[in-house]
């Protein structure tokens, strides 16, 4: 049986990400997944993007990842054409 979500807009999801951003800055791991990384915005450590497992964070302080994309700062909200919809969402 395959799950039945219901239509979610780009505005909604950009409104979920309004919610949750405070300081910090956005960033797209290699799959163009996003993610935030909080306090100055600048990567300090690495982990592990839950969707796709590819490394995410620094490569050493303060410098992102290979194949991370700094897209946004502190207050700025991803665009819809940067702003992925979440595969389990479409």
């Amino acid at each position: 049986m395959k799950l039945q979500l219901p239509e979610i807009s780009r505005a909604t999801v950009q409104e979920v990400y309004r919610a949750v951003s405070g300081s910090g800055a956005w960033y797209k791991c290699p799959n163009n997944h996003v993610y935030q990384i909080g306090d100055c915005g600048q990567p300090n450590e690495t982990s592990r993007c839950p969707d796709c497992k590819e490394t995410i964070g620094a490569s050493t302080l303060h410098v992102p990842a290979q194949g991370n994309v700094r897209i946004g700062n502190r207050d700025e909200i991803p665009t819809p054409d940067v702003l992925p919809i979440p595969d389990f969402l479409q």
